[in-house]
C-alpha cells in the first residue's frame, strides 16, 4: 500500500517538473510542487521506517503440529462436530494430494491451503499477529519436520 502511494506522488512529481518544463512557472505551481515533494519524503522515510516483526514459532513445532494432528483425528470422529468441522477445513485447506511410492511401499500427503488461517485457527491468541504479517509468512517443510505422511 505504501509503495502505491510513493508511485502515485512521484508521478505527481514528474508531471508538475514537466509543467515547469515546458514553462509554466506560476507561484501554485511551485507551491504545489514543493507540497508533493514535502509529502513524497514523508512517506518514503514511513515506509523506511516500518519494520516487518517476525514472527516467533516455537523450538518444538514438529510436536506441536504432531499434536494437533492427532487432536484433529480424534475431534473429527465426534459425529457432533463433524459438519462444522470439515466447514472450517475447507476454508482453509485448497488440496490434499496423496501419493504412493512403490520403491519405499509407502505414502505421503502434500496439504495446500492457508497456512496463515492454518497458524491462527491452531493458536487462536496469536490468529491476528499471523494475519498481520501474513505477506511475510512462508513455510517450507519437508523431511524431518514433520511425520512423511504429513508433508506439508
Amino acid at each position: 500500500m505504501r509503495t502505491r502511494g510513493i508511485r502515485e506522488q512521484e508521478k505527481k512529481k514528474e508531471n508538475l517538473f514537466a509543467a515547469l518544463e515546458s514553462g509554466t512557472h506560476s507561484p501554485a505551481l511551485i507551491e504545489r510542487l514543493n507540497a508533493v515533494d514535502q509529502e513524497l519524503t514523508e512517506m518514503v522515510a514511513a515506509r523506511e521506517a516500518a519494520v516487518v516483526k517476525p514472527i516467533p514459532l516455537p523450538a518444538n513445532l514438529p510436536d506441536v503440529y504432531r499434536h494437533y494432528v492427532s487432536e484433529l483425528v480424534q475431534t473429527l470422529t465426534s459425529e457432533k462436530v463433524v459438519g462444522r468441522a470439515v466447514d472450517e477445513i475447507r476454508q482453509i485447506i485448497e488440496r490434499i494430494t496423496v501419493n504412493y511410492d512403490k520403491g519405499t511401499k509407502s505414502h505421503t500427503m502434500e496439504v495446500v491451503g492457508d497456512i496463515v488461517e492454518m497458524l491462527g485457527k491452531s493458536n487462536l491468541s496469536d490468529a491476528d499477529a499471523y494475519r498481520q504479517s501474513e505477506s511475510s509468512i512462508k513455510l517450507v517443510a519437508g523431511v524431518g519436520f514433520e511425520p512423511t505422511t504429513f508433508r506439508l
